[in-house]
């Protein structure tokens, strides 16, 4: 599973954090780390990832279920539209 910029974007404005807020919990230097993930330009590891999960409330699992019906959800829509154009 691939977490995408824009995924790591909207949790953390979920959960109502600045980017220099997200920074402090992942134990980066500066806030431009942040931004450079939420723009698909490097990742997080594991053990970041897990402490912004943490910082976020939110639990590991529940995160992962919900990405993987977001990407399934989006992977159906793409679908449904490659077979609308087709079909046209």
């Amino acid at each position: 599973m691939y977490i995408k910029g824009e995924d790591l974007k909207i949790i953390r404005k979920q959960a109502g954090l600045t980017i220099n807020q997200a920074a402090q919990l992942a134990g980066v230097k500066t806030r431009k780390t942040i931004m450079n993930w939420e723009k698909n330009v490097g990742a997080p590891n594991i053990n970041q990832f897990l402490q912004l999960c943490r910082g976020y409330g939110l639990n590991f699992q529940e995160l992962m279920d919900d990405l993987m019906h977001r990407q399934n959800e989006k992977e159906r829509m793409d679908s449904m539209q490659s077979q609308t154009t087709i079909n046209s």
